[in-house]
């Protein structure tokens, strides 16, 4: 049976070491915002909806 190469030091240091910049998830500079899936009036209608189904 083959053992997996590496131990646990050389994966926690792959953990831990900085992602390149092309692999990181948010650019510096982008704009952010606060998550909104639907505005308040819509989710009001949600529930009864829902019931009915």
């Amino acid at each position: 049976m083959p053992r997996r190469s590496g131990g646990r030091k050389s994966r926690v240091a792959i953990r831990t070491a900085p992602l390149a910049e092309e692999l990181k998830p948010v650019r510096p500079g982008e704009s952010g915002g606060q998550y909104r899936p639907q505005p308040n009036s819509l989710s009001r209608g949600v529930l009864p909806q829902q019931q009915t189904a």
